[in-house]
């Protein structure tokens, strides 16, 4: 792409239609988020695509929203994805329904707006209950994911947990089976918890922030606990959060893991962990207010 760019002719012909679109796919595909989300809002793209065929802009947008949302620009992702919404009319694509659907409801859900995030799950679920052709595993289990996710986030774990699992019995996706664990222990509900680490051994995962996670649940519901035990964990996983800006992931270990310090009597480290838990606020704070 980088050697095609010279011949761009940046009007808003075929050439430049595709090399926008595709451009923003490979941006994507390598999580260049944030860089792809500064692209648009900086250069602009969008207007090269304005005589384009309107799905294809419904979809470029839908990826600059999906760019925005990653990179934490909550309310720029939902200016883009109403945007897709607007140029996605009069087509018979229920596949790219389903993802408006979805994607506006993760963005409704970060911005705290949990109904209006559950009414975009639930047309998902009535468009999947009606349409054979898009009914998969995978696309159900997404959607209960999301729904578990929007329960978690306003403390029902008990709903939050049933989702996961129907996700989970739908098609086993790991990142529900991590995010079920978590909820397991924020509900109190270590039997549970215990059943799915037998189950779902760590060799089984193959993401880094999924294998730390469940490192970090597992120590955490031991009787015995060290500060020894608790920094080598915290070393490895937090570094790796701070360095892919999972920062909700800092906001749910770091506290945990300062008020595991504090149970020891370890008041430096905890602190430590209560300024890594401050810092990703201010960060997910900065990038929500641009």
């Amino acid at each position: 792409m980088n050697e095609i760019k010279p011949v761009v002719s940046w009007k808003k012909d075929r050439i430049t239609e595709l090399f926008v679109s595709i451009t923003a796919f490979g941006h994507l595909s390598f999580m260049e988020f944030d860089l792809l989300a500064k692209k648009e809002q900086q250069e602009q793209h969008a207007q090269y695509l304005s005589n384009a065929h309107p799905f294809e802009l419904a979809n470029y947008h839908y990826h600059i929203a999906f760019a925005n949302h990653r990179s934490y620009q909550f309310q720029k992702a939902l200016q883009h994805i109403e945007l897709a919404a607007h140029y996605f009319t009069h087509q018979f694509k229920p596949l790219f329904q389903l993802k408006l659907y979805s994607m506006k409801g993760v963005i409704f859900n970060d911005l705290h707006r949990y109904r209006e995030a559950l009414q975009e799950y639930e047309a998902g679920i009535e468009l999947l209950e009606n349409v054979e052709s898009i009914q998969t595993p995978m696309q159900w289990s997404s959607l209960h994911n999301n729904i578990a996710y929007c329960y978690e986030c306003q403390q029902d774990y008990q709903k939050a947990s049933k989702h996961y699992e129907t996700a989970n019995q739908y098609d086993e996706d790991l990142h529900s089976v991590i995010n079920w664990m978590r909820t397991c222990f924020q509900n109190k509900d270590f039997t549970q918890l215990e059943k799915l680490f037998h189950r779902y051994e760590e060799q089984r995962f193959s993401i880094q922030h999924h294998i730390h996670q469940r490192k970090l649940l597992q120590y955490a519901v031991q009787q015995e606990q060290t500060i020894h035990g608790l920094k080598d964990l915290e070393e490895q996983a937090f570094l790796h959060f701070n360095e892919e800006q999972y920062y909700a992931l800092i906001l749910f270990y770091a506290p945990l893991w300062g008020q595991f310090y504090e149970q020891l009597h370890a008041y430096k480290h905890a602190s430590q962990c209560y300024k890594q838990a401050l810092f990703a606020s201010e960060k997910v704070r900065q990038r929500m207010s641009r």
